[in-house]
C-alpha cells in the first residue's frame, strides 16, 4: 500500500473500516518530557489546519488519539535492531482510536510525523485504519548548511529548515560557519557578515530540540580559514600571506585556536564537535616548509589533528572531522584516534565510493556524505544530486556507515535559494531511513503533493526540467554584465 508518508515505512498493514475524526479531539501523551507537549501541539494543529476541528490535552488512556511509552522489552519492538530501538514507533489506526506507541519521546515524535502526513494529506473526515512499525535503516540523518559564503538564514528561515527535515525524520543540522560567529574575545570576527550571535545560537539549538533534531556545529580549524586570516590582526597565523591555512607550525596558532573553540563549545550542547579539516592544500607551503622537510605531508597534517583533538577531547567533546585530506594521504589513517568519526564526502555521481571500504575496514565511524549539488549553479543540478544521495547511502549502508551528512555549499556567492534544495533533503532522509523501499518518482510525487500541495506531476517535470544542466544558468551568468560577449 503506498501510503502518502515520508520516508515509506518499513512495514505497513492496512485493515479495514476507518477512524471518523471527532468534533473535538482528545490527545493524550506522556508528560514526562516537555517536548511530548510540543510534539502533540504539532498534531493539534495539523488536525485544526486540515479539518478546522480543535483538540484538548487529557490524561486518560480512553482518547481520541493516544501516544504512550513502552519498555524496550513491548515484543511490538521485538524485531528492530538495538541501534535504532529509540527512533523506533508503531501506529496504529482503528475505528475507536489513534494510538502512537514507542519507547522514548523521539520514537514518539516520529510517529507523530508520519501521523501528521496522513492527517495532511487525506481528502476525506477520516483516516483509513492501519498499523505501521517503522525504524530508520541508518542511525544518524543529518544536513550540513553553508551559511558562510552566501545566504545567511535568519531565525525564522533557520526554524523552516529544521522543521522540513524533522518533518521526514531527519534528526541532525550542522550549521557550517567558518567566521559566521560573533566572538567576544575577537569582535572582527565575521563582523557586517551577517554573523550569528550567541543568543541566536541559543534558541536554534532550542528549537532544533524540540523536533529532535541535533545541532552540530561545522567550525574549521586548518583550512577554509581566508575570511578571518585575511584581517590584518589575523595574518599572523596563515601559513603564508593569503593563505586559507593555518599554519601547523607555530604554537601561538594553538591557542588562538583553543580561545575561539572555548566560546564554541558552550554554544552546542551536543557531544560532538565537527572540527571541519578539509582542503587545506597550502599546508607546507609557507612558514611550516621547514618543519615538513624535517618530516612530511602526512604527519603535518596528523599531528595538527591531534593537537585540535586534544583541545576538544579535554571540554568533553566527540570529534567529527571530513576525510579528504586523509584520503588523499593514507597514511594518516593509522596516525589518528580511532575514536574521530569522519565525514567521507564525495559529489560526483557513480555507483560505489570504494572510500567507504577503506574507513570501514580501519575501523572508523564514519558519515557517508553526498550532497544536493547547489554549488554551481541557480537551480540545484538534480540530474547529479539524485544518484549521489541515492549510491552514497548504498555504499554506506553495505560498509556499516553510521549515517549521512547530506552538504549544501555556498562556493560562488550561494546563488541556489535554500529553498530549493529542501526536495534534496527530503530524498536524503527517504533513502537513509527505508533504502530498499526508494522509488525515486513514488517519493517525488508524494513529496510535491506533500510540500506544494500539488497532486498531478507537473512539480516533478518543473523540477526535473531545472534541474538538467542543459537548462541551468551557472552562478558567473547571473551576475555578467549583459553587454559582454
Amino acid at each position: 500500500m503506498n501510503i502518502p508518508v515520508i520516508p515509506v515505512p518499513q512495514q505497513v498493514k492496512m485493515n479495514s473500516g476507518f477512524f471518523e475524526i471527532p468534533n473535538e479531539v482528545s490527545i493524550s501523551f506522556p508528560a514526562d518530557d516537555s517536548r511530548n507537549l510540543h510534539t502533540t501541539n504539532l498534531i493539534s494543529s495539523s488536525i485544526h489546519n486540515r479539518w478546522n476541528k480543535t483538540s484538548k490535552m487529557i490524561e486518560s488512556p480512553n482518547t481520541s488519539i493516544l501516544l504512550s511509552l513502552v519498555p524496550k522489552s513491548d515484543k511490538k519492538f521485538s524485531s528492530i535492531p538495538e541501534k535504532v530501538l529509540d527512533q523506533a514507533y508503531f501506529l496504529s489506526i482503528s475505528q475507536k482510536q489513534i494510538s502512537v506507541l514507542a519507547t522514548n519521546s523521539r520514537g514518539l515524535f516520529y510517529g507523530a510525523m508520519s501521523l501528521i502526513q496522513l492527517i495532511d494529506n487525506t481528502s476525506d473526515n477520516r483516516l483509513t485504519s492501519m498499523e505501521i512499525l517503522d525504524y530508520p535503516d541508518m542511525e544518524f540523518r543529518a544536513v550540513s548548511d553553508d551559511i558562510s559564503r552566501g545566504q545567511v538564514s535568519n531565525l525564522e528561515n533557520f526554524k523552516k529548515i529544521i522543521s522540513h527535515i524533522s518533518r521526514y525524520k531527519m534528526n541532525t543540522y550542522l550549521p557550517y560557519l567558518e567566521d559566521m560567529i560573533e566572538f567576544d574575545k575577537y569582535p572582527s570576527i565575521g563582523k557586517d557578515r551577517g554573523a550569528l550571535t550567541k543568543s541566536e545560537i541559543k534558541e536554534i539549538v532550542s528549537f532544533a530540540n524540540l523536533h529532535f533534531v541535533e545541532v552540530i556545529p561545522v567550525f574549521q580549524t586548518l583550512g577554509h580559514y581566508e575570511n578571518i586570516l585575511s584581517l590584518p590582526e589575523f595574518i599572523q597565523y596563515a601559513e603564508y600571506p593569503g593563505a586559507a591555512s593555518l599554519c601547523v607550525s607555530e604554537e601561538k596558532v594553538y591557542s588562538f585556536l583553543e580561545d575561539l573553540l572555548k566560546e564554541v563549545f558552550p554554544l552546542f550542547p551536543s557531544r560532538y564537535f565537527h572540527m571541519g579539516a578539509d582542503e587545506s592544500y597550502d599546508v607546507g607551503h609557507g612558514k611550516s616548509k621547514e618543519l615538513l622537510d624535517k618530516s612530511n605531508i602526512a604527519s603535518l597534517h596528523a599531528n595538527h589533528y591531534k593537537r585540535v583533538y586534544d583541545i576538544c577531547k579535554a571540554h568533553g567533546k566527540e570529534v567529527m572531522m571530513y576525510g579528504d585530506i586523509i584520503l588523499d594521504l593514507p597514511e594518516i589513517l593509522d596516525q589518528i584516534p580511532k575514536d574521530i568519526t569522519i565525514i567521507d564526502w564525495h559529489y560526483r555521481s557513480d555507483f560505489t565510493y570504494p572510500s567507504t571500504t577503506t574507513f570501514n575496514k580501519h575501523g572508523f565511524n564514519y558519515l557517508v556524505s553526498p550532497s544536493v549539488w547547489n554549488f554551481v549553479t541557480t537551480f540545484p543540478t538534480l540530474v547529479n544530486s539524485m544518484p549521489n544521495i541515492y549510491y552514497m547511502i548504498k555504499s554506506g549502508l553495505e560498509n556499516n556507515a553510521l549515517g549521512i551528512v547530506n552538504s549544501n555549499w555556498g562556493d560562488y556567492g550561494a546563488e541556489t535559494l535554500k529553498e530549493l534544495i529542501l526536495y534534496g533533503y527530503a530524498y536524503s532522509a527517504q533513502c537513509s531511513w527505508s533504502f530498499s523501499k526508494t522509488d525515486l518518482h513514488s517519493f517525488s510525487g508524494k513529496y510535491f503533493n506533500d510540500f506544494f500541495g500539488v497532486e498531478n506531476s507537473e512539480g516533478y517535470r518543473i523540477y526535473n526540467t531545472l534541474g538538467n544542466p542543459q537548462n541551468q544558468m551557472m552562478w558567473h551568468e547571473v551576475w555578467r554584465h549583459p553587454l559582454l560577449p
